[in-house]
């Protein structure tokens, strides 16, 4: 599954992609295809523990690890086999914003303004982002 968005406003693209363990989205900086801001969307495997990802670390050289259990919602249901169908992306009118819908829900939101992103499956502030609070 590879989908790549671009906006006019803010000349950037959004990529989502998936690797063996996760899916992630990365917005690039304007005008370039280089990363500005990288925000995990979602595991695709049972989510381990810290310990396990420090255990294991060398598994994880050529993508990064999945989000741990411990700063997951509880209740969190990985996605084994994601699909382009899936996946909804809309752009704030700057282009500096892009909200990410996952089977019509609110996913996610990367805001490049703040530097900041945030998922709706992420409990605690960490390194795979902020929590995003959907009512």
């Amino acid at each position: 599954m590879f989908i790549s968005d671009y906006n006019s406003e803010s000349h950037r693209n959004l990529i989502i992609d998936e690797d063996e363990n996760t899916v992630w989205a990365y917005l690039t900086q304007p005008f370039s295809d280089k990363i500005f801001l990288d925000c995990w969307i979602a595991n695709k495997i049972n989510a381990p523990s810290h310990k396990d990802i420090k255990e294991n670390i060398d598994q994880y050289k050529n993508a990064p690890p999945p989000a741990p259990v411990d700063v997951l919602v509880e209740g969190y249901v990985n996605i084994s086999m994601p699909r382009e169908d899936m996946f909804k992306i809309l752009w704030s009118t700057d282009g500096e914003t892009v909200s990410i819908y996952m089977n019509d829900s609110l996913t996610a939101v990367i805001n490049a303004a703040e530097r900041q992103v945030f998922n709706k499956f992420l409990c605690v502030d960490c390194a795979w982002g902020k929590p995003l609070n959907v009512i």
